[in-house]
């Protein structure tokens, strides 16, 4: 018989597992005490809240634990493990399978391939490199029903991520909504394909821990730059918002909230020369959609990603095709502006005779 909770019940619930287990950690109560730490969160709004409600300082029981500190070591250690149970540590393997290892290996390194060397691989053995590939019509629908066939994600925003080339040569050869036409031409529907991606409560707050305990920031830009907006979208839809989402799963949203930087300046501004080096292009659009943890950090440095490219002793504009009112206000000297602001009074004298 299904058990009908409230607050009293859950109040004695959690008396009676701190005098039969001695814990009352949140991550206790989710993992071993699941129903009473969902009717916690349903009537009290907060595991926080409950443990306080049945008369504990939550202080005492919470557990804090030590961060990790990632050193080189323990990052070659990682990629070695990857390597042994999957058997391929490339750059894009590492990218859209394993986030967190990557960019730690980014951020103790300065890029993958040092990393993988360092780990004692030869880096031309294990990068695969990507052949041309000639599209037509008939390749992109067999492509697509490869992927159906190797039970490899449909949903557009996946193929976007992992097969870029294929999902915007849908778009060319099948005009809008190109995904969606080439689906249909297999016997799929995009309801049916996006009927798959459906976030439950639990579903939610799993993926939540699952991310925090593998390092990944849960501040609401970068997961949205990350391929995580689905969550969030779940989130909102259960909880009202991504706030209420966080402190149900029993984290600190001040604490999620606050983008900590892994750069310091220096690390910073030598990672943007890298980047010039290998010929990347650093407006502002450009760099961020590559690399979105180091432009958030380098707002937060310098006060815009164009100031921290200065900082750099690197020419912004020249990284730009269209200058920013702003980026180009920027640059003027003093007497220019003087000069404007007199010619703009002026003109606007002439409009009102």
């Amino acid at each position: 018989m299904r058990q009908s909770w409230t607050k009293q019940k859950v109040r004695d619930a959690i008396l009676g597992l701190h005098k039969t287990t001695g814990k009352l950690n949140s991550n206790f109560a989710q993992t071993k005490h699941r129903r009473i730490y969902l009717a916690a969160v349903y009537h009290f709004g907060s595991w926080k809240k409950a443990v306080q409600s049945a008369g504990f300082r939550y202080s005492d029981v919470k557990i804090k634990e030590r961060p990790i500190h990632w050193t080189k070591e323990l990052v070659i250690a990682d990629i070695c493990e990857l390597y042994r149970k999957e058997g391929k540590i490339n750059s894009n393997f590492a990218q859209t399978q394993h986030k967190a290892l990557y960019q730690r290996a980014i951020k103790r390194f300065g890029s993958w391939q040092k990393a993988v060397e360092t780990a004692g691989f030869d880096y031309a053995s294990v990068r695969v490199l990507k052949t041309f590939r000639r599209w037509t019509k008939e390749a992109i629908i067999d492509e697509a029903r490869r992927r159906k066939e190797n039970n490899l994600p449909l949903n557009g925003d996946a193929v976007s991520q992992e097969d870029r080339g294929l999902y915007h040569a849908a778009r060319r050869y099948f005009g809008r909504g190109g995904w969606n036409k080439v689906l249909q031409k297999i016997g799929l529907s995009s309801r049916e394909i996006y009927a798959k991606i459906f976030w439950t409560k639990d579903k939610v707050i799993k993926e939540i821990h699952k991310l925090h305990e593998a390092g990944t920031p849960l501040y609401y830009y970068f997961l949205v730059q990350n391929g995580y907006a689905g969550l969030i979208t779940g989130g909102k839809r259960y909880f009202g918002s991504w706030k209420k989402t966080i402190e149900v799963a029993g984290l600190d949203y001040n604490e999620i909230r606050k983008v900590r930087s892994p750069w310091t300046k220096k690390e910073l501004i030598d990672e943007i020369k890298r980047l010039q080096r290998v010929g990347i292009r650093l407006s502002l659009k450009a760099t961020q959609k590559a690399r979105a943890d180091l432009v958030s950090s380098a707002i937060n440095m310098f006060g815009s990603w164009s100031q921290a490219v200065d900082a750099a002793c690197i020419n912004y504009q020249e990284h730009c095709l269209i200058w920013s009112t702003k980026a180009w206000l920027r640059k003027l000297s003093s007497i220019e502006v003087k000069k404007l602001d007199r010619k703009a009074q002026t003109l606007s004298r002439r409009r009102h005779k």
